[in-house]
């Protein structure tokens, strides 16, 4: 606008000019030198008003420059912004959905056990019932350890129980697989402290790796079998050690093994459950959506000798809040 403004004056100017030199020429004809010295003036004058408007488009020009480069710096800056923004809720609406996912898919898989529970409860103490009334002690010692196990699994109103607890259905998981496996099959517990059995943990995240030294590690063996619970305890931190006599793994497949554990989800039983490991997957998932990445599970193990599958879990006393615990770092000998 300013430049637009400054050409018209300078064309009116130039007219006027233009103007009084004509009228000079036809009034003083004789007079030339007074011509030219118009002529030199309105040239000067023409000369200076294009420098200052070359001067003015040049400022213009640096500014635009100037306000281009730091608009494309700032523009970078809240792309960068964004993107990071983008990134981050990204990865928390993802990690949301899969810890939504694996709650879901516990309650569906506890759901789909909870086939009318009451009526299995029911036949097991009828059951239990008759066989004492036949005064067999054996039938109504086993059906007494199904009732009770399935009540404790089945019915899993609370989600953190005692350690004391967990033994509890422990035993009667064992006491149930003696009557089909006899003596080859022992469970020994080993506890530090006394006080570890008021612990706090999960529910049923003892038996499932239990059952998984009983099937895939005593079952192919000849000679006895026992599984081992040993408990430790720090101010901060629990070890449960599950340790089993049997066949072992190689360190390939125990490397597979703790890698498989890492991997995010819950798995549902199927034909590549036969290699072992969803059961301690779910388990490490478990307590890793509930207290962290800091704690879980890890497997140690020696072919022919044993397999010893230690579990990290915060030390937490009645009365804490489950979820408030530090880092810790794993660490943890083979036999």
């Amino acid at each position: 606008m300013k430049c637009s403004t400054s050409v018209l004056i300078r064309s009116g100017v130039l007219m006027l000019i233009i103007a009084i030199c004509a009228f000079f020429s036809l009034c003083i004809p004789d007079n030339k030198m007074v011509i030219w010295l118009l002529c030199v003036v309105v040239c000067l004058i023409i000369l200076i008003s294009m420098y200052r408007d070359v001067r003015y488009i040049e400022k213009r020009m640096k500014n635009a420059q100037a306000d281009a480069g730091g608009g494309r710096r700032a523009r970078y800056r809240i792309d960068a912004d964004i993107s990071a923004m983008y990134h981050k809720i990204s990865s928390d609406v993802k990690q949301q959905y899969e810890d939504e996912m694996l709650t879901k898919q516990a309650e569906l898989s506890a759901l789909q056990s909870q086939i009318n529970p009451h009526f299995l409860y029911n036949t097991l103490d009828s059951i239990q019932g008759q066989a004492l009334r036949n005064h067999n002690m054996e039938i109504a010692e086993m059906t007494a350890a199904l009732s009770s196990f399935f009540r404790y699994s089945i019915s899993m109103k609370n989600s953190i129980v005692t350690v004391a607890d967990e033994i509890k259905n422990v035993k009667n998981y064992i006491l149930i697989q003696k009557y089909r496996f006899g003596d080859k099959i022992n469970l020994v517990i080993q506890c530090e402290d006394n006080d570890i059995m008021k612990c706090r943990v999960p529910q049923m995240i003892l038996q499932p790796v239990v059952e998984n030294a009983v099937y895939h590690g005593l079952e192919r063996i000849s000679r006895d079998g026992k599984v081992t619970l040993h408990f430790s305890c720090t101010p901060e931190l629990l070890h449960i050690v599950v340790e089993d006599n049997g066949v072992g793994m190689s360190p390939e497949m125990t490397q597979q093994l703790n890698e498989r554990m890492e991997q995010s989800g819950l798995v549902q039983n199927s034909e590549s459950g036969k290699k072992g490991g969803i059961a301690l997957r779910n388990v490490n998932q478990r307590i890793k959506l509930l207290y962290g990445e800091d704690y879980g599970i890890h497997v140690l193990s020696a072919q022919g000798i044993g397999t010893r599958i230690v579990l990290y879990l915060p030390a937490v006393k009645e009365g804490q809040d489950e979820t408030a615990f530090g880092q810790h770092i794993r660490s943890g000998e083979m036999f």
